[in-house]
This record gives structure tokens, C-alpha cells and sequence, in this order.
């Protein structure tokens, strides 16, 4: 099981501080290994923010999803593809 997925199962079962833990943990390790601006790195800010939000640590939460949606509307995003092109 990965980190990423482990975050998932403690999220679901609202074991918040320890999905936290992974989600930080997977976040260091997908930055040192692909770049702060790789598709998968995105992917595990956008479900941290989500945690975050649930959370209610809202303006954390949506700092976050401000930077992932700025990164991806500026094309700089390794990884992503846009349907439109």
C-alpha cells in the first residue's frame, strides 16, 4: 500500500492527524523525487487541501488549492494534459 493511499484510508475513517502525517510525508518524497510541479505532487496537495478542509483549517485549505489551480492555469504543470489541446 502506498502513502498516498494509506492518507486516503486514515481520511476516511477520520483518523485525521495520522492521514495528515502521510500526506506530509508523501508530499516530501514526490517533491524530492518528480518536482514541486509534477501532476502527482499536485494531485496530493489538492487531497491535503481537502483534508485541511475538513479539518476547518479553511484558509489553509484554500491557499493551497489557489497555488494547485494557479500552477495548473499557467501551464506549468509536468504532467498535465488539457483536453482543449
Amino acid at each position: 500500500m502506498t502513502l498516498n493511499n494509506l492518507t486516503a484510508f486514515y481520511k476516511s475513517v477520520e483518523k485525521y492527524a495520522e492521514a495528515e502525517s502521510f500526506y506530509q510525508r508523501a508530499l516530501a518524497i514526490f517533491e524530492a523525487c518528480l518536482g514541486p510541479a509534477h501532476l502527482k505532487v499536485i494531485t496530493c496537495l489538492r487531497n491535503y487541501a481537502q483534508l485541511l478542509w475538513a479539518t476547518q483549517r479553511r484558509a489553509a485549505a484554500h491557499a493551497w488549492l489557489w497555488n494547485v489551480s494557479n500552477l495548473r492555469e499557467t501551464g506549468r504543470v509536468v504532467g498535465w494534459m488539457s483536453h482543449g489541446t
